[in-house]
Protein backbone atom coordinates (compact mmCIF):
# COMPACT_ATOMS: atom_id res chain seq x y z
CA UNK A 1 0.00 0.00 0.00
CA UNK A 2 2.84 2.37 0.84
CA UNK A 3 5.50 1.06 -1.53
CA UNK A 4 5.26 4.21 -3.62
CA UNK A 5 6.36 6.25 -0.61
CA UNK A 6 8.99 4.03 0.95
CA UNK A 7 11.80 4.85 -1.46
CA UNK A 8 11.02 8.51 -1.96
CA UNK A 9 13.14 9.84 0.90
CA UNK A 10 16.23 11.10 -0.93
CA UNK A 11 19.46 11.24 1.07
CA UNK A 12 19.84 14.67 2.64
CA UNK A 13 22.81 16.62 1.32
CA UNK A 14 25.00 17.45 4.31
CA UNK A 15 26.81 20.13 2.30
CA UNK A 16 23.73 22.36 2.52
CA UNK A 17 24.32 22.70 6.25
CA UNK A 18 27.62 24.47 5.59
CA UNK A 19 25.91 27.24 3.64
CA UNK A 20 24.38 30.37 5.07
CA UNK A 21 20.63 30.03 5.53
CA UNK A 22 18.41 32.82 4.16
CA UNK A 23 17.65 34.26 7.61
CA UNK A 24 18.95 33.03 10.96
CA UNK A 25 16.55 32.18 13.75
CA UNK A 26 16.73 34.08 16.97
CA UNK A 27 19.50 32.46 19.02
CA UNK A 28 21.08 30.77 16.01
CA UNK A 29 23.77 31.86 13.58
CA UNK A 30 22.49 29.17 11.24
CA UNK A 31 19.29 27.24 10.68
CA UNK A 32 19.21 23.81 9.01
CA UNK A 33 16.83 24.90 6.29
CA UNK A 34 16.77 25.19 2.51
CA UNK A 35 18.31 27.80 0.27
CA UNK A 36 14.99 28.18 -1.48
CA UNK A 37 11.52 26.76 -1.14
CA UNK A 38 8.31 27.53 0.67
CA UNK A 39 8.78 29.00 4.11
CA UNK A 40 6.59 30.14 6.94
CA UNK A 41 8.02 33.07 8.88
CA UNK A 42 7.27 35.04 12.02
CA UNK A 43 8.25 38.38 13.53
CA UNK A 44 10.89 40.23 11.57
CA UNK A 45 11.93 36.93 9.98
CA UNK A 46 13.39 35.89 13.33
CA UNK A 47 11.91 32.43 13.00
CA UNK A 48 11.83 31.00 9.49
CA UNK A 49 10.56 27.47 8.90
CA UNK A 50 10.23 25.34 5.77
CA UNK A 51 6.63 24.30 5.19
CA UNK A 52 7.91 21.14 3.54
CA UNK A 53 11.15 19.79 2.11
CA UNK A 54 10.16 17.20 -0.50
CA UNK A 55 6.45 16.38 -0.50
CA UNK A 56 4.23 16.60 2.56
CA UNK A 57 2.69 13.20 1.81
CA UNK A 58 6.09 11.54 1.97
CA UNK A 59 6.94 13.46 5.10
CA UNK A 60 3.66 12.46 6.77
CA UNK A 61 4.41 8.77 6.17
CA UNK A 62 7.97 8.95 7.50
CA UNK A 63 7.10 8.67 11.18
CA UNK A 64 5.20 5.47 10.39
CA UNK A 65 7.65 3.88 7.96
CA UNK A 66 11.17 5.10 8.70
CA UNK A 67 12.03 8.14 10.82
CA UNK A 68 10.99 11.78 10.80
CA UNK A 69 13.16 14.58 12.16
CA UNK A 70 11.98 18.08 13.06
CA UNK A 71 14.00 20.96 14.46
CA UNK A 72 11.35 23.69 14.06
CA UNK A 73 10.61 24.34 17.73
CA UNK A 74 14.25 25.27 18.28
CA UNK A 75 15.34 27.33 20.00
CA UNK A 76 12.85 26.54 22.76
CA UNK A 77 12.32 28.78 25.80
CA UNK A 78 13.42 26.95 28.93
CA UNK A 79 13.02 28.02 32.55
CA UNK A 80 15.63 26.78 35.01
CA UNK A 81 14.22 26.39 38.51
CA UNK A 82 16.47 25.47 41.43
CA UNK A 83 16.40 25.76 45.21
CA UNK A 84 14.80 24.43 48.42
CA UNK A 85 11.39 25.90 47.49
CA UNK A 86 11.42 24.82 43.84
CA UNK A 87 9.00 21.95 44.45
CA UNK A 88 6.77 24.12 46.64
CA UNK A 89 6.49 26.67 43.84
CA UNK A 90 5.52 24.03 41.28
CA UNK A 91 3.00 22.60 43.75
CA UNK A 92 1.39 26.07 43.86
CA UNK A 93 1.16 26.59 40.10
CA UNK A 94 1.14 23.18 38.35
CA UNK A 95 -1.99 21.02 38.22
CA UNK A 96 0.33 18.00 38.34
CA UNK A 97 1.42 15.85 41.25
CA UNK A 98 4.92 17.20 41.76
CA UNK A 99 5.58 15.19 44.93
CA UNK A 100 5.69 11.91 43.00
CA UNK A 101 8.37 12.96 40.54
CA UNK A 102 11.67 11.15 40.27
CA UNK A 103 14.89 12.61 38.92
CA UNK A 104 15.15 11.74 35.23
CA UNK A 105 11.39 11.81 34.67
CA UNK A 106 9.33 14.17 32.51
CA UNK A 107 5.82 15.42 33.21
CA UNK A 108 3.36 17.30 31.01
CA UNK A 109 3.41 20.40 33.18
CA UNK A 110 0.31 22.62 33.02
CA UNK A 111 -0.38 26.04 34.50
CA UNK A 112 -3.81 27.67 34.55
CA UNK A 113 -5.28 31.11 34.87
CA UNK A 114 -7.57 31.69 37.83
CA UNK A 115 -10.60 30.91 35.63
CA UNK A 116 -9.25 27.42 34.95
CA UNK A 117 -8.08 27.80 31.35
CA UNK A 118 -4.70 26.56 30.16
CA UNK A 119 -2.09 29.30 30.35
CA UNK A 120 0.98 27.20 29.53
CA UNK A 121 1.78 23.55 28.98
CA UNK A 122 4.96 21.81 28.02
CA UNK A 123 7.46 19.17 28.97
CA UNK A 124 8.85 19.67 32.45
CA UNK A 125 11.93 17.76 33.57
CA UNK A 126 13.24 16.97 37.02
CA UNK A 127 16.99 17.22 36.51
CA UNK A 128 18.07 16.91 40.16
CA UNK A 129 16.82 17.19 43.71
CA UNK A 130 14.98 20.53 43.83
CA UNK A 131 16.08 21.21 40.22
CA UNK A 132 13.80 21.45 37.19
CA UNK A 133 13.75 22.53 33.57
CA UNK A 134 10.37 23.84 32.38
CA UNK A 135 10.03 24.01 28.59
CA UNK A 136 7.65 26.46 26.90
CA UNK A 137 6.36 27.94 30.14
CA UNK A 138 8.20 31.27 29.91
CA UNK A 139 7.41 34.06 30.48
CA UNK A 140 4.21 33.20 32.37
CA UNK A 141 6.05 30.93 34.78
CA UNK A 142 8.44 33.79 35.62
CA UNK A 143 5.44 36.00 36.43
CA UNK A 144 3.92 33.33 38.70
CA UNK A 145 7.26 32.98 40.49
CA UNK A 146 7.21 36.72 41.22
CA UNK A 147 3.89 36.55 43.11
CA UNK A 148 5.36 35.03 46.30
CA UNK A 149 8.71 34.82 48.04
CA UNK A 150 10.35 31.47 47.31
CA UNK A 151 13.76 30.26 48.41
CA UNK A 152 14.69 29.35 44.86
CA UNK A 153 16.12 30.78 41.65
CA UNK A 154 14.00 31.00 38.50
CA UNK A 155 15.79 31.99 35.30
CA UNK A 156 14.80 31.58 31.65
CA UNK A 157 16.96 30.89 28.61
CA UNK A 158 16.87 28.82 25.43
CA UNK A 159 17.96 25.36 24.31
CA UNK A 160 17.54 23.34 21.14
CA UNK A 161 15.38 20.27 20.72
CA UNK A 162 15.37 17.85 17.79
CA UNK A 163 12.27 15.66 17.56
CA UNK A 164 12.52 12.20 15.99
CA UNK A 165 9.74 9.63 15.50
CA UNK A 166 9.34 6.32 13.73
CA UNK A 167 10.49 2.69 13.83
CA UNK A 168 14.09 3.59 12.88
CA UNK A 169 14.46 6.45 15.35
CA UNK A 170 15.98 4.39 18.15
CA UNK A 171 18.71 2.73 16.05
CA UNK A 172 19.62 6.06 14.40
CA UNK A 173 20.13 7.71 17.78
CA UNK A 174 22.02 4.69 19.12
CA UNK A 175 24.49 4.77 16.25
CA UNK A 176 24.89 8.54 16.52
CA UNK A 177 25.45 8.30 20.28
CA UNK A 178 27.51 5.12 20.16
CA UNK A 179 25.48 3.44 22.91
CA UNK A 180 22.18 1.73 23.54
CA UNK A 181 19.24 3.84 24.69
CA UNK A 182 16.86 0.95 25.33
CA UNK A 183 17.13 1.62 29.06
CA UNK A 184 15.28 4.95 28.73
CA UNK A 185 11.66 4.37 29.75
CA UNK A 186 8.76 6.33 28.27
CA UNK A 187 8.69 9.96 29.56
CA UNK A 188 12.16 9.50 31.07
CA UNK A 189 15.52 10.91 29.96
CA UNK A 190 19.22 10.72 30.55
CA UNK A 191 22.47 12.28 29.39
CA UNK A 192 24.43 11.05 26.38
CA UNK A 193 26.88 12.39 23.79
CA UNK A 194 26.55 13.00 20.05
CA UNK A 195 29.24 14.51 17.81
CA UNK A 196 31.37 15.27 20.85
CA UNK A 197 28.67 17.27 22.60
CA UNK A 198 26.66 16.51 25.72
CA UNK A 199 22.98 15.99 24.98
CA UNK A 200 19.87 14.85 26.80
CA UNK A 201 17.82 12.06 25.20
CA UNK A 202 14.15 11.95 26.13
CA UNK A 203 11.84 9.10 25.14
CA UNK A 204 8.77 10.99 24.04
CA UNK A 205 7.13 12.14 20.82
CA UNK A 206 4.15 13.93 19.29
CA UNK A 207 3.20 11.53 16.50
CA UNK A 208 2.02 8.57 18.56
CA UNK A 209 4.86 6.36 17.28
CA UNK A 210 8.13 5.44 18.97
CA UNK A 211 9.72 8.84 19.49
CA UNK A 212 12.57 10.77 21.08
CA UNK A 213 13.71 14.31 21.65
CA UNK A 214 17.36 15.29 21.70
CA UNK A 215 18.06 18.42 23.71
CA UNK A 216 21.14 20.52 24.25
CA UNK A 217 22.90 23.85 24.01
CA UNK A 218 22.02 25.99 21.01
CA UNK A 219 25.64 26.41 19.92
CA UNK A 220 26.01 22.64 19.60
CA UNK A 221 22.90 21.97 17.53
CA UNK A 222 24.35 22.09 14.03
CA UNK A 223 27.08 19.50 14.73
CA UNK A 224 24.54 17.19 16.37
CA UNK A 225 21.95 17.65 13.62
CA UNK A 226 24.53 16.87 10.92
CA UNK A 227 25.56 13.67 12.73
CA UNK A 228 21.95 12.53 13.02
CA UNK A 229 21.35 13.17 9.32
CA UNK A 230 24.59 11.42 8.34
CA UNK A 231 23.56 8.29 10.24
CA UNK A 232 19.89 8.62 9.38
CA UNK A 233 20.48 8.73 5.62
CA UNK A 234 21.18 4.99 5.80
CA UNK A 235 17.77 4.43 7.42
CA UNK A 236 15.49 6.65 5.34
CA UNK A 237 15.42 9.63 7.68
CA UNK A 238 13.11 12.39 6.44
CA UNK A 239 13.08 16.05 7.45
CA UNK A 240 9.53 17.28 7.96
CA UNK A 241 8.30 20.84 7.63
CA UNK A 242 5.86 22.90 9.61
CA UNK A 243 2.85 21.54 7.72
CA UNK A 244 3.51 17.98 8.89
CA UNK A 245 4.33 19.13 12.40
CA UNK A 246 0.72 20.29 12.66
CA UNK A 247 -0.51 17.02 11.15
CA UNK A 248 1.29 14.71 13.55
CA UNK A 249 -0.34 16.36 16.56
CA UNK A 250 -3.72 15.30 15.20
CA UNK A 251 -2.61 11.70 14.66
CA UNK A 252 -0.80 11.48 17.97
CA UNK A 253 -3.57 13.11 20.00
CA UNK A 254 -1.66 16.10 21.36
CA UNK A 255 -3.72 19.31 21.34
CA UNK A 256 -1.28 22.15 21.07
CA UNK A 257 -1.32 25.86 21.86
CA UNK A 258 -1.45 27.96 18.67
CA UNK A 259 -2.74 24.98 16.70
CA UNK A 260 -5.86 23.79 18.53
CA UNK A 261 -6.25 26.39 21.25
CA UNK A 262 -4.63 29.59 22.48
CA UNK A 263 -2.87 30.43 25.71
CA UNK A 264 -5.25 32.15 28.12
CA UNK A 265 -2.33 33.95 29.76
CA UNK A 266 -3.09 37.13 27.84
CA UNK A 267 -6.31 37.57 29.81
CA UNK A 268 -4.38 37.66 33.07
CA UNK A 269 -4.21 41.39 33.82
CA UNK A 270 -1.54 40.85 36.45
CA UNK A 271 0.64 39.08 33.91
CA UNK A 272 0.16 41.82 31.34
CA UNK A 273 1.06 44.52 33.85
CA UNK A 274 4.14 42.53 34.89
CA UNK A 275 5.22 42.19 31.25
CA UNK A 276 4.89 45.90 30.62
CA UNK A 277 6.93 46.67 33.71
CA UNK A 278 9.65 44.10 33.09
CA UNK A 279 10.00 44.31 29.32
CA UNK A 280 8.67 47.82 28.66
CA UNK A 281 6.84 46.60 25.55
CA UNK A 282 10.04 45.66 23.78
CA UNK A 283 10.00 43.15 20.92
CA UNK A 284 7.39 40.53 21.77
CA UNK A 285 8.32 36.89 21.48
CA UNK A 286 8.01 33.69 23.44
CA UNK A 287 11.67 34.11 24.33
CA UNK A 288 11.62 37.73 25.55
CA UNK A 289 8.43 37.99 27.48
CA UNK A 290 5.83 38.86 24.86
CA UNK A 291 4.27 35.42 24.63
CA UNK A 292 1.13 35.17 22.54
CA UNK A 293 -0.05 38.72 23.19
CA UNK A 294 2.40 40.22 20.72
CA UNK A 295 1.95 37.47 18.12
CA UNK A 296 -1.78 37.61 17.46
CA UNK A 297 -1.14 39.16 14.05
CA UNK A 298 0.44 35.83 13.10
CA UNK A 299 -2.84 33.90 13.45
CA UNK A 300 -5.80 33.56 11.12
CA UNK A 301 -8.87 32.83 13.26
CA UNK A 302 -11.36 31.42 10.77
CA UNK A 303 -14.05 28.80 10.25
CA UNK A 304 -17.81 28.53 10.78
CA UNK A 305 -18.08 29.09 14.53
CA UNK A 306 -20.17 32.09 15.56
CA UNK A 307 -17.48 33.36 17.91
CA UNK A 308 -13.96 33.59 16.50
CA UNK A 309 -12.59 35.93 19.13
CA UNK A 310 -9.32 35.04 20.81
CA UNK A 311 -11.22 34.36 24.05
CA UNK A 312 -13.23 31.61 22.34
CA UNK A 313 -9.99 29.66 21.82
CA UNK A 314 -9.35 29.22 25.56
CA UNK A 315 -10.00 25.77 27.01
CA UNK A 316 -9.49 24.05 30.32
CA UNK A 317 -7.34 20.90 30.61
CA UNK A 318 -10.37 18.62 31.07
CA UNK A 319 -11.78 19.74 27.72
CA UNK A 320 -8.41 19.17 26.07
CA UNK A 321 -8.05 15.59 27.32
CA UNK A 322 -5.38 16.55 29.83
CA UNK A 323 -7.40 15.73 32.91
CA UNK A 324 -5.10 12.79 33.62
CA UNK A 325 -2.40 15.30 34.52
CA UNK A 326 -4.45 16.82 37.35
CA UNK A 327 -3.75 15.94 40.96
CA UNK A 328 -6.93 16.96 42.80
CA UNK A 329 -5.38 16.38 46.22
CA UNK A 330 -3.56 19.70 46.32
CA UNK A 331 -4.44 23.34 45.82
CA UNK A 332 -3.33 24.96 42.61
CA UNK A 333 -4.10 28.09 40.67
CA UNK A 334 -7.46 27.66 38.89
CA UNK A 335 -8.58 24.58 40.84
CA UNK A 336 -11.91 26.02 42.02
CA UNK A 337 -12.84 26.99 38.46
CA UNK A 338 -12.25 23.39 37.35
CA UNK A 339 -14.32 22.02 40.22
CA UNK A 340 -17.16 24.38 39.24
CA UNK A 341 -16.85 23.20 35.63
CA UNK A 342 -17.07 19.53 36.65
CA UNK A 343 -20.18 20.28 38.70
CA UNK A 344 -21.87 22.32 35.97
CA UNK A 345 -23.68 19.38 34.39
CA UNK A 346 -22.46 20.35 30.91
CA UNK A 347 -18.94 19.18 30.23
CA UNK A 348 -17.04 18.61 27.03
CA UNK A 349 -13.86 16.76 26.14
CA UNK A 350 -11.69 16.04 23.15
CA UNK A 351 -12.17 13.34 20.51
CA UNK A 352 -10.89 12.51 17.04
CA UNK A 353 -13.33 12.95 14.17
CA UNK A 354 -12.89 10.98 10.93
CA UNK A 355 -14.53 12.54 7.87
CA UNK A 356 -16.87 10.67 5.55
CA UNK A 357 -15.04 9.90 2.28
CA UNK A 358 -18.08 10.49 0.04
CA UNK A 359 -18.58 13.95 1.52
CA UNK A 360 -14.90 14.76 0.95
CA UNK A 361 -15.24 13.69 -2.69
CA UNK A 362 -18.35 15.87 -3.02
CA UNK A 363 -16.38 18.93 -1.92
CA UNK A 364 -13.72 18.20 -4.55
CA UNK A 365 -16.36 17.43 -7.18
CA UNK A 366 -17.94 20.84 -6.70
CA UNK A 367 -14.70 22.53 -7.76
CA UNK A 368 -15.26 21.21 -11.31
CA UNK A 369 -19.01 21.63 -11.62
CA UNK A 370 -19.77 24.73 -13.69
CA UNK A 371 -23.44 24.67 -12.69
CA UNK A 372 -22.95 25.35 -8.99
CA UNK A 373 -20.88 27.43 -6.62
CA UNK A 374 -18.00 25.32 -5.33
CA UNK A 375 -17.73 24.47 -1.67
CA UNK A 376 -14.92 25.99 0.32
CA UNK A 377 -11.89 23.94 -0.82
CA UNK A 378 -10.16 21.32 1.30
CA UNK A 379 -6.59 22.41 0.69
CA UNK A 380 -5.30 20.82 3.89
CA UNK A 381 -2.61 23.37 4.55
CA UNK A 382 -1.70 24.87 7.89
CA UNK A 383 -1.16 28.41 6.67
CA UNK A 384 -2.97 31.14 4.75
CA UNK A 385 -1.60 33.72 2.28
CA UNK A 386 0.63 36.48 3.66
CA UNK A 387 -0.78 39.43 5.53
CA UNK A 388 1.42 42.50 5.56
CA UNK A 389 1.66 44.61 8.69
CA UNK A 390 4.33 46.74 10.30
CA UNK A 391 5.67 43.76 12.19
CA UNK A 392 4.86 40.82 10.00
CA UNK A 393 5.50 39.80 6.41
CA UNK A 394 4.68 36.12 6.46
CA UNK A 395 2.05 33.46 5.92
CA UNK A 396 -0.34 33.15 8.82
CA UNK A 397 -0.88 30.20 11.13
CA UNK A 398 -4.34 28.92 10.26
CA UNK A 399 -6.55 28.44 13.34
CA UNK A 400 -9.98 27.25 12.13
CA UNK A 401 -12.89 26.41 14.37
CA UNK A 402 -15.91 24.61 12.91
CA UNK A 403 -19.36 23.97 14.35
CA UNK A 404 -20.18 20.33 15.13
CA UNK A 405 -23.78 19.11 15.01
CA UNK A 406 -25.83 16.11 16.03
CA UNK A 407 -28.89 16.60 13.89
CA UNK A 408 -30.02 20.17 14.51
CA UNK A 409 -28.23 20.46 17.86
CA UNK A 410 -24.81 22.09 18.06
CA UNK A 411 -22.67 19.83 20.25
CA UNK A 412 -19.14 21.19 19.99
CA UNK A 413 -16.35 22.65 17.91
CA UNK A 414 -13.74 21.03 15.66
CA UNK A 415 -10.25 22.30 14.92
CA UNK A 416 -7.76 22.09 12.06
CA UNK A 417 -8.42 19.12 9.76
CA UNK A 418 -5.49 17.13 8.39
CA UNK A 419 -5.18 14.63 5.59
CA UNK A 420 -3.33 11.54 6.82
CA UNK A 421 -1.81 9.84 3.76
CA UNK A 422 -0.82 6.86 5.91
CA UNK A 423 -4.36 6.13 7.07
CA UNK A 424 -5.86 7.68 3.91
CA UNK A 425 -8.38 9.66 5.91
CA UNK A 426 -9.06 13.25 6.88
CA UNK A 427 -9.11 13.60 10.65
CA UNK A 428 -9.39 16.43 13.15
CA UNK A 429 -9.56 16.97 16.87
CA UNK A 430 -12.80 18.31 18.33
CA UNK A 431 -14.14 19.29 21.75
CA UNK A 432 -17.69 17.96 22.00
CA UNK A 433 -20.38 17.30 24.61
CA UNK A 434 -19.52 14.28 26.73
CA UNK A 435 -22.79 12.52 25.87
CA UNK A 436 -21.68 12.46 22.19
CA UNK A 437 -18.24 10.87 22.71
CA UNK A 438 -19.15 7.26 21.98
CA UNK A 439 -16.86 5.80 19.31
CA UNK A 440 -18.76 5.36 16.05
CA UNK A 441 -21.23 8.17 16.79
CA UNK A 442 -21.90 10.03 13.53
CA UNK A 443 -21.86 13.81 13.75
CA UNK A 444 -21.60 16.58 11.17
CA UNK A 445 -18.90 19.23 10.85
CA UNK A 446 -19.93 22.49 9.21
CA UNK A 447 -16.82 22.93 7.07
CA UNK A 448 -15.88 26.19 5.37
CA UNK A 449 -15.42 29.83 6.17
CA UNK A 450 -17.79 32.74 6.47
CA UNK A 451 -18.64 34.24 3.09
CA UNK A 452 -18.02 30.96 1.26
CA UNK A 453 -20.24 27.99 0.48
CA UNK A 454 -20.02 25.65 3.46
CA UNK A 455 -20.88 21.97 3.70
CA UNK A 456 -21.97 19.71 6.49
CA UNK A 457 -19.51 16.84 6.38
CA UNK A 458 -20.42 13.63 8.15
CA UNK A 459 -17.75 12.81 10.72
CA UNK A 460 -17.51 9.68 12.86
CA UNK A 461 -16.18 9.80 16.40
CA UNK A 462 -12.97 7.77 16.50
CA UNK A 463 -10.50 6.78 19.19
CA UNK A 464 -8.33 9.45 20.76
CA UNK A 465 -5.46 9.36 20.04
CA UNK A 466 -6.10 8.22 16.49
CA UNK A 467 -2.73 6.60 15.83
CA UNK A 468 -3.14 2.85 16.13
CA UNK A 469 0.46 2.34 17.28
CA UNK A 470 0.51 4.74 20.19
CA UNK A 471 3.90 5.10 21.82
CA UNK A 472 2.80 4.32 25.38
CA UNK A 473 2.30 0.69 24.39
CA UNK A 474 5.09 -1.41 25.86
CA UNK A 475 6.77 1.43 27.72
CA UNK A 476 6.74 2.30 31.39
CA UNK A 477 4.73 5.32 32.55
Amino acid sequence: MFKNYQNLYPPIDLATFDQTAPTPMQGFDFIPGMNDGIFIGYYHDQHKLPLYYTDWRNEACSWHLTCSVYWGISPSPVTFLKGPDATRFLRDVFVNNVDKWEVGQQKHGITLTEDGNVATHGISLKTGEDEYELWWHAPYIDYLFSLKDYDAVCESGVKFTIQMSGPNSEKIIEEAAGETIADIAYVHFRESHIAGHTVRILRFGMTGNLGFEIQGEVDDMLDIYKKIIEVGNKCGICEIGFHCYCMNHNEGGYPNASEHFMSASITDEGFLAWQRKIFENDYNSAFEGGGFEGQLESFDFCGTADDLSIESYYYNPIELGLGYCINWKHDFRGKQALLDYKASGHTRSIVTLEWNVEDIIDVYRSQWNLDEEPYFPIDDMSYTPPKYTEKLVAPLMKCPKYKVFKGDKEVGVAFMHTHSPYYRRIIQLAVIDDDQREIGNELEVLFGEKGARCKRIRAKVEKFPYNKHHERTGYSL
